[in-house]
């Protein structure tokens, strides 16, 4: 049998977790529907829930086709993504461009 004080000691080594630094995004979204009406809606107002004002330009209410413009942190970004995903299915297409 090994006795306790025969083990020698292990050191476990941790190395640092490197440090990420988010790099300035810029890019546009581009969604078609056929519901366009409810789909507008949907976004007009996850936008308003999720994206502080003083990041988003409002977009005219009379034209549903006008874009959306937003300067936001990507913790905002990330907050209407996920509200997104509640009418995915009433999308016909929806296309990222990365500038």
């Amino acid at each position: 049998a090994v006795e306790p004080r025969d083990v020698p000691p292990t050191v476990e080594v941790v190395e640092p977790a490197p440090t990420l630094i988010a790099a300035p995004f810029s890019g546009r979204l581009e969604l078609q529907t056929n519901y366009l009406p409810a789909v507008v809606a949907f976004i007009n107002r996850a936008i308003e829930e999720n994206i502080p004002s003083d990041e988003w330009i409002a977009s005219g209410r009379s034209d549903v086709r006008e874009p959306h413009a937003l300067i936001c942190s990507s913790e905002s970004f990330n907050l209407l993504s996920a509200e997104l995903g509640n009418i995915w299915d009433k999308l016909d297409s929806a296309t990222l461009f990365v500038d």
